[in-house]
Parts: structure tokens; C-alpha cells; sequence
């Protein structure tokens, strides 16, 4: 088989060359998240970087230090290893790409630790017994304010997000992070006490975690929704770990408001209509059922799903339940009936003019549609919505409409 300059096929015992290496320096461009030359105002990282000379440098692959935890924590995948690992040893072996990032190794006192491309490292060196691979050799930084070199342990917080950056920003067959690794690096961060910015209770503060989670999710991972999932189960995990006490709870769809309406003794169910049979034999309605349909907070049509329930089957009341998502930002009970209010405004100013498409006019019954409460998501002694009284977790917030007003009961 004849191969391009820039590919390099893989033999039992082999190793790359000085050329190789000269071909990798020359084609690959450092990156965002690869640190070359000395840390800016504007860099990725700042506790470590890889000088110019030490680029795609040929090393002995016996000198690196594999799985250990001197280079850091380097957390890559929730499951037993790379998911991706069979698709990318196959393009290795079809020929390795010299135009790729090398190997990221970091040297410690103790020797060069590995921190990146691991699973390539597993391929050529593991299976193949490479005897020479070329990589960037990263070295401490001094920390300004000290004139020390950055600590073992700040150096760490840094690589544990590397390990998950360097799989978000690439764009070449690789394993990209799931949820829930890039949840196992921040929760990893928090038990570290990587995770300062705190309020006077010790408690993160949450836009510095979420500002953690955009950085290591880079452009080609998870989308803000779910980052902001992530930010947000980590400061209630954090609130809990530190005051023993549970003051948010995460209703973000409408399966959470489901589990919770039906778990711990409420029975928020479904109801079937009772029918009784006429002198006639026909089948007379004797009491309307009951139907909860759950609508997310921020659904642009808000009542369509319960208008066309009804129009199929109008011997239901339909009790709207809406799902109040994430909390986000720095107050959440604000956040929390900002949404619910401007949910209930929306849903009655809009069902007058829906009432004439799906219930042909007959409003009338607009009595059997209507908004039935929320899921609470915010413990406080004192909720003015409440009208001073306390917001507690395990019972439901209720709308009456006629005083436009909340209880929770």
C-alpha cells in the first residue's frame, strides 16, 4: 500500500521518526487550549505551557508515566474507558495521521506524566510497543504573585479541565465527552477544593461553575441548556454539602414534575370519567375525569397539548401543571415565579383566542382547562408569592385563579 507523506503505518515494535516529528510540528498549529509560549491575560491556562523548541518533540515512549495521578486527575470518560476507542484504532491502523495533535506529556519533578491522547497512547504504544512517539512537553509555570512555580495542586485543577477540553475542541475521530463526564470533572473540582469563588456560606457560586463548564465544553460539545444542568446539579450538590440542607430541587422536565407528583405520598394521578348506562343502554357521562398535562415553562405554545386533549375528549378537566426548568442566575426564587407567572399571564391571555379553534367557540368549558399549580423548586422561610408564608419542597404550589393568587398546601 502506498502511503501519503503525512501517514504513517503502523508496525509491531516500530517507532516514529525525527522527520515524523519535524512533519507533526510543521503541520499542527497550536490551539486555543494548547498552550504555547508563555500564558497572556487571554490564556486558556495558566499554571503550565509548552515552549516552542518542545513541540512535536521526539521522546522515548518509556519515559512517560502512564495512569497515575501526578499529571493530574485527566478524568476523560464516565464508563470504562474510551467509547470510541475501536473506531479510532481502526484509523490508525488504516495509517496514523501525522497532521494530528502528538502526544501532551507534562514534566514534573518526578518524571513526564501523560495527559493527553491516552488513547492513542494505549494503540501505538500499548498494542503496537512503539519504542518512539513525538509529543508537546508542558512545564510549570512561575505564578506571578508568589514568583514560585504554580503548585502541584493548582496545576492539577487546570489539568483536570485539560483532559476534557482536549476532546471538546478537537474536531477529529476522538471520544467526545458526555454529560456526564464533563459533570465528573466538576464534581471532581468541587471535592478538590478547586472550586473557591464561594459565598458566605461556602457554597460555589454558581456563574464561576458554569463559567467552568463553557470553558472545558468548548464549541463542539454540549449546548448552554445542558451545561447550565450541569453548573446547577453541582452548586445543589455542593449547598447540600455544606448545610446539610436541601434548598433547591431541579424540576427541568416533565418527567421530574411526574416522578415528583407521584413519589412520597402524593398521588397527583390521572382519573378516569365515570359513565352510568340510560334507560336506553346508552352511555351517559356522570363525572368528568381528571388529566394533568405537564407543559415546560417556556413552551411557545402553552396550551396547544391540552386544547387538543380536550377537543378529542371533553369528558376530562384539564389541570395544567407547569414545569418550572432550571434555576439559574443568582436568585432563584425570583427566577422561579418570574417564569410561573409569566407562564399563567401568557396561558390565559392566549386561551380566549385558542378557545375558538379547538373548542369551536364554546367558552363555556374553558372552566375544564386551566392552570393547576407547579412543583415547588425553592425552600425559603418567607415567600411573598406566598403571602409571607414559608416555600417547603414536598407539597404543591396551587393557582386560584379568582384571587389570582398562590397557596401551597
Amino acid at each position: 500500500m502506498k502511503y501519503h507523506s503525512t501517514l504513517h503505518p503502523l508496525t509491531k515494535g516500530g517507532e516514529f521518526t525525527e522527520a515524523e516529528a519535524t512533519i507533526n510540528r510543521n503541520s499542527v498549529q497550536p490551539t486555543i487550549y494548547i498552550p504555547i509560549g508563555k500564558p497572556t491575560k487571554d490564556s486558556m491556562w495558566k499554571t503550565f505551557s509548552c515552549r516552542e523548541e518542545d513541540r512535536s518533540k521526539l521522546i522515548d515512549a518509556s519515559i512517560i508515566i502512564r495512569n497515575t495521578n501526578g499529571g493530574g486527575q485527566n478524568k476523560a470518560w464516565g464508563s470504562d474507558g474510551n467509547p470510541r476507542k475501536e473506531e479510532i484504532r481502526k484509523s490508525m491502523i488504516d495509517g496514523f495521521q501525522l497532521t494530528h495533535q502528538p502526544w501532551q506529556v507534562l514534566h514534573l519533578s518526578d518524571g513526564y506524566h501523560l495527559i493527553d491522547r491516552r488513547t492513542t497512547d494505549a494503540v501505538v504504544v500499548g498494542e503496537y510497543e512503539y519504542k518512539k512517539i513525538f509529543a508537546n512537553i508542558y512545564y510549570p509555570e512561575i505564578d506571578p504573585k508568589t514568583g514560585e512555580e504554580y503548585t502541584l495542586d493548582e496545576i492539577r485543577n487546570e489539568l483536570s479541565q485539560f483532559g476534557t477540553v482536549a476532546n471538546t475542541y478537537e474536531d477529529i475521530v476522538r471520544g467526545k465527552p458526555t454529560m456526564t463526564d464533563i459533570a465528573n470533572e466538576i464534581k471532581n473540582a468541587w471535592n478538590k477544593g478547586w472550586l473557591t469563588n464561594v459565598d458566605d456560606r461556602g457554597v460555589p457560586d454558581w456563574q464561576s461553575v458554569y463559567d467552568r463548564v463553557k470553558k472545558i465544553c468548548g464549541p463542539n460539545s454540549i449546548g448552554k441548556l445542558k451545561q447550565t444542568e450541569i453548573a446547577t446539579r453541582l452548586v445543589n450538590h455542593a449547598e447540600f454539602d455544606v448545610t446539610g440542607e436541601q434548598t433547591t430541587q431541579i424540576i427541568s422536565k416533565a418527567a421530574d414534575a411526574e416522578t415528583w407528583m407521584t413519589s412520597e405520598g402524593r398521588n397527583f394521578i390521572d382519573v378516569a370519567p365515570v359513565y352510568e348506562q340510560t334507560s336506553t343502554l346508552r352511555k351517559k357521562l356522570k363525572k368528568h375525569g381528571i388529566k394533568y398535562v405537564l407543559v415546560m415553562y417556556d413552551k411557545s405554545d402553552k396550551i396547544g397539548v391540552a386544547a387538543k386533549l380536550y377537543s378529542r375528549n371533553p369528558d376530562y378537566e384539564y389541570r395544567i401543571i407547569i414545569v418550572p426548568g432550571h434555576l439559574t442566575g443568582y436568585d432563584n426564587l425570583a427566577t422561579y415565579w418570574n417564569r410561573i407567572k409569566k407562564f399563567t399571564s401568557d396561558f390565559y391571555n392566549d386561551l380566549e383566542v385558542v378557545s375558538k379553534t379547538y373548542f369551536g367557540g364554546m367558552t363555556h368549558n374553558l372552566d375544564r382547562v386551566y392552570i393547576y399549580g407547579a412543583p415547588p423548586s425553592v425552600k425559603v422561610a418567607v415567600d411573598d408569592n406566598l403571602d409571607g408564608e414559608p416555600q417547603v419542597l414536598n407539597k404543591m404550589i396551587f393557582y386560584k385563579k379568582s384571587s389570582d393568587t398562590w397557596v401551597q398546601k
